[in-house]
């Protein structure tokens, strides 16, 4: 298990590294058997430095063909440096209406993308905390191999 937080922090330091000049965060979750399990809350601490910026917060998730839904409901609370606390869930799409996975297949994983809130304004520097859990109402999701989240400056 160990090793496995310490290959996740390495791969995590390499995206964050590899994103691009817009992307401000970046953090996965990989999970163990490629298993979400339902109460298993994914937590961030995502450091906010610049005010003057519109960003958009992305969810990001792994998964392999063998996914059995069409959606991964998701329940995300942030709570801002200023204080205030955003609540929402989110149905993200993984199959279009033809039945055929939504996001880039690499290898044999599915990468997807949504974004959560776009051009979101922090009204004060410090660290957004942020709380994703999957509300699919049996205790494992298997073939999900990790999520997480990502902060970017929108484009204008």
């Amino acid at each position: 298990m160990k090793h496995l937080r310490v290959i996740s922090l390495l791969f995590a330091i390499i995206l964050v590294h590899c994103s691009g000049p817009d992307t401000v965060f970046e953090e996965h979750r990989y999970f163990e058997k490629d298993t979400w399990h339902r109460f298993d809350k994914l937590n961030f601490n995502i450091p906010i430095d610049n005010i003057d910026k519109k960003y958009d917060i992305i969810f990001s998730m792994v998964y392999t063909p063998d996914y059995q839904y069409d959606r991964m409901p998701i329940h995300v609370i942030m709570n801002t440096p200023a204080g205030e606390k955003r609540i929402n869930e989110f149905k993200i799409d993984v199959r279009n209406k033809a039945d055929k996975f939504i996001g880039e297949r690499k290898g044999d994983s599915i990468h997807l993308k949504r974004n959560l809130w776009g051009g979101f304004v922090f009204n004060r520097e410090g660290e957004a905390k942020l709380s994703i859990e999957q509300i699919i109402p049996k205790y494992n999701t298997p073939h999900i191999k990790s999520a997480g989240i990502m902060l970017k400056q929108t484009q204008e």
